[in-house]
């Protein structure tokens, strides 16, 4: 005999009580352990509600609406029980990004889709179901932090009379090392804004140019944080002359470049 409207309206409150406080465990876990327990006990909590809720018999008016309910719950268990916490792996900048809120995003969208398939037509019938339910991810912020076009954020060597102006004819912020050694450690790094110019001076003796591309400048580490590309010029500047520059590759240049490993 089916359930009256009221003895179901409970079952799916009891439903939502039971799936809320283990989802609100996935949200808060601040390590990969603590997650992979909350989501092994969301799984559980879905796949057990499913037998409770596939042992109902629904009111006639949300029959349809209640007849894949079960099967909705089993294939969520399961897809919440496949999501996995990726490796954490440097960029292409040498920044290691968390990965744990990916994954805690893979589960939420597993239940977004519960929601969506399987509560809405109950919840237009008249029912409250899913209220655990989170709202439409939000794309997150991304920093975009810029040096000032011509600062000097890196000077390690001593001064000389050398001098080189930088032409940046690329949309993208670039940072220029001159280099007589160790890129880690220049003589000067001056930051280039896209499509600006500027000049360095006190350089001494021979050097390299090294320069490094990308988006979101962190001083802290006198390096961008998404997007990288990191390259030198092959030819080496004599310290006697002046020299110009143009980061950008046009048919009338006459000076190589090479990629190189991040510095």
């Amino acid at each position: 005999m089916p359930v009256s409207p009221a003895e179901y309206q409970a079952a799916l409150t009891k439903f939502d009580e039971a799936v809320r406080p283990v989802l609100e465990r996935v949200h808060g876990a601040g390590a990969d352990a603590d997650f992979g327990v909350a989501q092994r006990e969301l799984a559980d909590v879905l796949g057990a509600q499913a037998v409770v809720l596939d042992g109902l018999v629904a009111p006639v008016a949300v029959e349809t609406a209640h007849s894949g309910l079960a099967r909705g719950l089993t294939v969520a268990a399961t897809g919440v029980r496949g999501v996995t916490v990726a490796a954490a792996a440097p960029n292409s900048c040498g920044v290691t990004v968390p990965t744990l809120p990916a994954a805690k995003t893979a589960v939420d969208d597993k239940v977004r889709d519960l929601g969506q398939v399987y509560f809405a037509p109950l919840t237009t019938l008249g029912f409250q179901v899913g209220a655990f339910v989170p709202p439409p991810a939000v794309a997150p912020v991304l920093e975009e932090r810029r040096a000032g076009n011509g600062e000097v954020v890196q000077r390690g060597g001593g001064q000389g009379p050398g001098t080189l102006k930088i032409t940046n004819g690329t949309p993208g912020d670039v940072a220029v090392s001159v280099v007589s050694g160790d890129p880690a450690n220049p003589q000067v790094t001056v930051y280039v804004q896209g499509s600006s110019d500027t000049s360095v001076s006190g350089i001494d003796g021979d050097y390299e140019v090294y320069f490094k591309s990308g988006v979101d400048w962190d001083a802290g580490r006198n390096g961008f944080t998404r997007d990288c590309s990191y390259e030198k010029f092959d030819d080496l500047f004599t310290g006697e002359s002046d020299w110009q520059i143009d980061l950008q590759a046009t048919p009338a240049g006459n000076a190589s470049t090479s990629d190189v490993p991040a510095f």
